[in-house]
């Protein structure tokens, strides 16, 4: 991987982190991804990868 494409990376799953952990509750995807304004697909790659990771838990409420 190139490293400025993996530092990007890095950087943008902190950026998701941070908003999951001072959150009161469950937050969804879509309200994260206006949020911090990334493309839907750009938040939902990065979360499933921190799911897959065991670092963030899925939302359980699915719409």
């Amino acid at each position: 991987m190139d490293r400025a494409k993996g530092t990007a990376a890095l950087e943008k799953a902190f950026d998701v982190l941070e908003p999951i952990g001072v959150a009161s509750g469950e937050i969804e995807g879509q309200r994260l991804a206006t949020q911090l304004g990334l493309p839907r697909a750009t938040m939902y790659r990065l979360l499933s990868m921190l799911v897959d990771r065991g670092t963030v838990l899925p939302c359980r409420h699915k719409q």
